[in-house]
């Protein structure tokens, strides 16, 4: 088998972007999240990791949680990533990615997307993959205020929400 690094960036960034924009390309080519925080810009991860709080109704204003899930409509069976080929001269070509099951469920509902300096199909492949993951098993958010004592917590860091409300 050929091996080759998870995520790489091969990218020019040869015409005038906004910097905002030209980093929120930089960080999807590894499933990240740019952000702007005390005056810099920071670059956070998608990965596993720790959670680094544990929030409970004492820990929020008025001990509420909202729960919302993606609605039905909103989501995508089949992902159309746009990459560059390095075998056809760099040319933009196109990596379906099919998921059955969410064709079985849903239908046919086509997403299309373009991972900027990405040259390797077997990584728009995988990042197709990472999104049609996403859209199966990440369909719940919860939102709460919170005092000043989270303003520690920064885009990306994952807490863990223990609501009696809500436990199994």
């Amino acid at each position: 088998p050929t091996y080759e690094p998870r995520y790489t960036y091969n990218g020019v960034i040869s015409g005038r972007r906004e910097a905002w924009l030209v980093l929120q390309g930089i960080t999807a080519t590894f499933r990240g999240m740019g952000f702007w925080s005390l005056g810099q810009v920071f670059a956070t991860a998608d990965m596993p990791t720790d959670p680094v709080a544990i929030v409970t109704p004492a820990n929020v204003i008025d001990g509420a949680f909202n729960y919302s899930s993606t609605a039905t409509k909103a989501r995508y069976s089949v992902i159309l990533v746009k990459y560059q080929n390095p075998d056809d001269f760099n040319r933009p070509a196109v990596e379906p990615v099919i998921s059955d099951k969410l064709v079985a469920r849903f239908g046919w509902r086509e997403k299309s997307v373009e991972l900027d300096g990405c040259d390797s199909r077997s990584a728009a492949h995988r990042y197709g993959k990472w999104i049609l993951d996403t859209e199966e098993n990440e369909t719940e958010t919860v939102t709460y205020q919170a005092g000043i004592d989270h303003v520690k917590y920064a885009p990306g860091d994952v807490v863990m929400i223990a609501d009696p409300r809500k436990a199994q």
